[in-house]
């Protein structure tokens, strides 16, 4: 996510390795992956700060390797490469617009850094390394080890899009996981939810993660807050069918519309 999330959880920098810094690259250690993995500043589709056009959304993937459709492993990205706006069947569409988050949000692009390893493609919506992203989810600091005893499920495809709130420069990160059927993409959600669930601050620990109230059926929203860095994130998972949307946004108070407004806005599977 955006470039403060801690590792995710969507509200994780990802401080995860190098590798993992594609995704954390933009944000601070305890920000979320949705907001770690890199803010960008217009909507998907739409960018207030890129000149360059997004594509439309691509056709449903081939069968293949690493293809929604075909064998579950996920094709590595070519990190010497700009990235695409697509991966599989995802596209600019798969993920809300600016808008969606309310007034005054606009989509952000994130140029990438060779320092700390990822590069960008001057619009708001990166593809990302499926490894990379389910490395980078659970957000650093939590005092019970079990969060991290249990490997995220690795997404087949997986696409980011960054935004920017304007009156502050808050940013809020959006991530597609595609999972290729809906049995494995609600493992994810379970092995994922449960895990944040455990994540308390105590010995060794700062984060301390808190649910909130769904704002609907199979929702799940949460608040990961680093008393340490005094920063907050907030984030909401939305499973759909074979993927699993999950938006990070970075503060306490930054406005946002209502969780259930924007889930009832997310684009079909």
């Amino acid at each position: 996510m955006a470039a403060d999330p801690s590792r995710r959880g969507t509200a994780a920098v990802l401080a995860v390795v190098s590798v993992a810094a594609a995704l954390a690259a933009c944000s601070s250690p305890s920000a979320p992956v949705a907001a770690s993995a890199r803010a960008s500043e217009s909507a998907p589709g739409s960018s207030a700060t890129a000149s360059a056009s997004v594509p439309s959304p691509v056709p449903p993937a081939s069968t293949g390797p690493g293809s929604s459709t075909g064998s579950a492993a996920p094709t590595p990205l070519d990190r010497t490469a700009t990235p695409a706006t697509t991966s599989g069947a995802l596209g600019p569409t798969s993920l809300p617009f600016a808008r969606t988050l309310g007034p005054r949000w606009t989509a952000r692009v994130d140029p990438g850094s060779v320092e700390d390893g990822y590069t960008g493609n001057g619009t708001p919506v990166v593809a990302r390394d499926a490894r990379d992203v389910a490395q980078a989810l659970l957000p650093l600091g939590c005092a019970d080890e079990a969060v991290y005893a249990t490997a995220m499920p690795v997404p087949r495809h997986a696409l980011e899009a960054d935004y920017s709130y304007a009156p502050t420069g808050a940013h809020a990160v959006g991530l597609v996981l595609d999972y290729g059927d809906a049995a494995a993409a609600q493992r994810f959600v379970r092995v994922y939810t449960a895990a944040l669930r455990r994540c308390t601050a105590g010995a060794g620990g700062s984060m301390v993660v808190s649910a909130e109230r769904a704002p609907g059926a199979g929702l799940f929203v949460s608040r990961q807050v680093d008393p340490v860095s005094h920063e907050t994130w907030r984030e909401l998972v939305a499973p759909a069918g074979r993927v699993v949307r999950l938006i990070a946004v970075e503060g306490a108070s930054t406005p946002l519309r209502p969780w259930s407004a924007i889930a009832a806005a997310l684009p079909a599977a």
